[in-house]
């Protein structure tokens, strides 16, 4: 051909653990999937055309271990310019790491891209990263969580002190989380009794069991604007 279009970008990389809403820097237990997002005008290469030009993944910095990941790669139905990776991994071991990920386009032009997680110590329960959203808010929020307990039932309790400490709200429910972060726990600002609650700083404690293990909590503040 010779009125092929130039192309000197590389692919738009996104990488994950376990699960596409996975914040880098969060939680996974020491069996995790590494899924990468990738996208190119002109497709990826998946045929490692030119030395080294796999889809490749490297721990911490290890090249001399490195995960070539093209085999993994799936494109999406009818569509050769979008596709994933999904790649099972064993046996990381406890605490920080971080995946850098390198792939090709077919025109051989390269991105890179990492995800950092940590492999949780504890064979037990782990919370990490509450928070609400927004905070402040007006009339509605939503509480978020990490965990290393990915597919199993996960008994949640909110607790919502005043400032002068007395309770005005429990939330109760039971969430199984496909991945390792609880999302969209709503509240809507009323007490339970269905009140408006008065502007101003609350205090929530936020606690987390499961059938086989103990309950962990942390406490954090939020701020009622209306």
């Amino acid at each position: 051909a010779t009125d092929f279009p130039e192309d000197t970008d590389g692919p738009e990389l996104e990488a994950f653990m376990n699960d596409f809403n996975f914040i880098s820097g969060g939680l996974t237990d020491s069996d995790p999937v590494l899924l990468v997002k990738l996208f190119d005008f002109n497709g990826i290469n998946t045929a490692g055309s030119g030395v080294g030009h796999e889809i490749t993944a490297v721990l911490d910095g290890d090249t001399k271990n490195t995960y070539v990941l093209s085999d993994y790669y799936e494109t999406l139905t009818d569509d050769y310019q979008n596709g994933v990776v999904r790649y099972p991994l064993s046996d990381i071991p406890e605490g920080p790491h971080v995946f850098t990920v390198k792939a090709w386009d077919t025109y051989n032009n390269s991105a890179t891209g990492s995800v950092a997680f940590v492999v949780a110590s504890s064979p037990c329960l782990v919370m990490e990263d509450l928070i609400n959203y927004p905070n402040p808010f007006v009339d509605n929020t939503k509480f978020q969580f990490e965990h290393n307990k990915p597919g199993e039932t996960l008994f949640v309790q909110v607790k919502i002190f005043n400032a002068v400490g007395a309770l005005v709200k429990t939330i109760e429910q039971e969430v199984v989380s496909e991945g390792y972060i609880v999302r969209d726990l709503q509240w809507d600002g009323l007490s339970d009794e269905g009140a408006n609650l008065a502007r101003g700083v609350y205090v929530y404690r936020l606690q987390v069991s499961t059938a086989d293990c103990g309950e962990v909590h942390e406490f954090e503040k939020l701020v009622i604007l209306k």
